[in-house]
């Protein structure tokens, strides 16, 4: 017997304009009248999948951010949280600043996006999914950045 369903978002749950098929909310809603647990496992930050998570009924924690977080949204804990250590994404960062590389950068509930290369001017773009997008001076303002909302 199946005891638990776990789903991605892009290209599974929802279609290419972000939706949920009728098709899939009968067999979601099938799959919780016969008792089957669906939680949701997605790349996304935590917006959207507890957006979706609350429009099917569903209660089970969300694990989101590549799986480096796992949240209770019923009750708005964080239940796990596996950040790569500073040490080690500040490298990471200026590497793809360097080789004009898109990065997705989560810290704690945010996301950010650093985009392809520096301007002349040495500025990079790092935009917030809650936040229109936002002008650096530099990888490092965006590794300072970071620190600052890690440490909050």
């Amino acid at each position: 017997m199946i005891d638990l369903i776990a789903l991605d978002l892009d290209g599974t749950l929802l279609d290419s304009s972000g939706e949920i098929s009728a098709r899939n909310r009968s067999a979601i809603r099938a799959a919780l009248e016969s008792g089957i647990r669906i939680v949701l496992v997605t790349g996304r930050g935590v917006a959207t999948p507890i957006r979706i998570a609350r429009e099917l009924g569903l209660n089970l924690p969300i694990i989101c951010c590549h799986g480096a977080l796992t949240k209770d949204f019923t009750a708005n804990r964080t239940l796990g949280h596996i950040p790569v250590p500073l040490q080690y994404a500040k490298p990471i960062v200026e590497f793809g600043e360097q080789n004009a590389l898109a990065l997705a950068i989560y810290v704690e509930e945010s996301f950010y996006w650093l985009e392809g290369p520096s301007t002349g001017s040495g500025q990079a773009d790092l935009c917030c999914s809650k936040l229109p997008l936002a002008r650096v001076g530099s990888v490092s303002r965006v590794s300072r950045t970071c620190c600052t909302l890690r440490r909050r």
